[in-house]
């Protein structure tokens, strides 16, 4: 997927969570600790959301990073009342683990395209 593809996406699904929320610009700036400047580019697509803004929405409303990064599973983290807190650690940290591994696989192909471009000239 190309970096420009993968922006357009998690600005489309920060603004769907947004909106599913039913907050505002203003409101989720707060929340994650941000200017609305910086949050209207978010959705607009013009800069990237950082993992620690994502972390920060899943931490306070939930957001399910799972859907966050792949648009599997539901928009909301359910946690499971069955399971003791080190499973719930546990899961969130395969989750996570996940997360940066598609992140890097995506980093790579980037860099050896850029590379491949870059000797070709």
């Amino acid at each position: 997927m190309e970096k420009e593809s993968i922006i357009n996406t998690e600005a489309r699904r920060f603004k769907e969570f947004r909106l599913a929320e039913n907050l505002t610009l203003m409101e989720i700036a707060e929340i994650i600790g941000r200017k609305f400047s910086h949050v209207q580019k978010f959705e607009d697509g013009s800069r990237r959301i950082q993992i620690k803004d994502i972390k920060t929405l899943h931490l306070k409303l939930g957001m399910s990073y799972e859907w966050f990064y792949h648009g599997k599973g539901s928009r909301k983290y359910k946690e499971n009342p069955d399971k003791s807190s080190l499973i719930n650690i546990v899961d969130e940290l395969r989750t996570t683990i996940k997360i940066h591994e598609t992140k890097i696989e995506q980093l790579d192909t980037a860099l050896k395209k850029i590379f491949r471009d870059f000797y070709a000239k």
